[in-house]
């Protein structure tokens, strides 16, 4: 899974941002979330919704997000759920909530694909899991991950003074 940091000025806005529902990790808000296009019509990329959803995020307008079909933003506060995010020895390398970009259309498994996915386990769990493609076996796939975001960190309150 490729994770990348936000830098401050791309968190705040970018000339063509995306606007993606904002889902929580559970089944119930991924499934209920609406898929909407990624991007706004006309000149200056004007967005309508027509469906009330409470949260939204404002992202760069990167081709992996807009060339998807129906990406939703999905909040994972809790980094242990997430693959790559520990160490051998099971330590927490990432502890920061992660924002996964998820496309809703992809419910199925290419095969050989070694892309991951955000399956269900079962039908009467809430939880979501993230898998790669070779490991889905039987689980109802929810979506593909397109891509990993964590927070911006802060610019230095304490500039470093170069000699």
């Amino acid at each position: 899974m490729q994770v990348i940091r936000l830098l401050e000025n791309e968190a705040v806005g970018s000339t063509l941002p995306t606007m993606l529902p904002v889902a929580e990790a559970t089944r119930e808000s991924l499934e209920s979330v609406p898929a909407l296009p990624p991007r706004g019509s006309g000149p200056f990329n004007v967005f309508s919704f027509d469906a009330v959803w409470p949260s939204w995020v404002a992202l760069p307008g990167w081709e992996p997000v807009v060339g998807a079909s129906a990406p939703v933003a999905v909040i994972f506060p809790d980094p242990l759920k997430l693959p790559l995010q520990s160490n051998k020895n099971g330590v927490p390398k990432i502890r920061e909530p992660t924002l996964l970009v998820v496309d809703k259309d992809v419910t199925e498994v290419a095969e050989g694909s070694d892309q991951l996915y955000v399956v269900l386990e079962s039908e009467e769990s809430q939880d979501l899991s993230i898998k790669s493609g070779s490991r889905v076996l039987g689980a109802r796939v929810l979506g593909r991950v397109i891509i990993a975001l964590r927070p911006p960190v802060p610019t230095s309150q304490d500039p470093i003074d170069w000699e």
